[in-house]
């Protein structure tokens, strides 16, 4: 007993099928990134759709006629952008540019932070 080895056939079909493997293989990988790149692309349009539709609503029924915001409004602003925290107080100044700006001061989970608020846009 000895092994008797493969022909060179058997061994040329071996690799061929390893080689047909080895390209399916690939081209599955190429198939599957792009598809998660795709999903990717739709999610984040989506998002972003979505974000622009949540919050054009409120901008375009404030901002259409040249109107300033009131004071409760720019804490529902400054809320909405913190999360839902709670206000400590509300100031309002000039910033740098000169803009008449509402400070409002809000603490969400534990830390405080103060959002500038554009009294004439958002």
């Amino acid at each position: 007993m000895f092994k008797q080895q493969p022909s060179t056939t058997t061994q040329q079909q071996a690799r061929h099928f390893r080689l047909a493997c080895s390209n399916l293989y690939l081209r599955v990988l190429e198939d599957l990134c792009c598809l998660k790149l795709s999903v990717r692309r739709i999610t984040t349009v989506t998002l972003l759709v979505a974000t622009f539709i949540t919050g054009a609503g409120h901008t375009n029924t404030a901002f259409a006629e040249g109107k300033k915001l009131t004071r409760a409004e720019a804490v529902e602003i400054a809320k909405q952008r913190s999360r839902d925290g709670r206000v400590l107080s509300v100031k309002k100044t000039t910033n740098k540019y000169g803009a008449s700006v509402y400070a409002v001061k809000i603490i969400s989970n534990g830390r405080v932070k103060v959002y500038a608020i554009n009294e004439n846009s958002e």
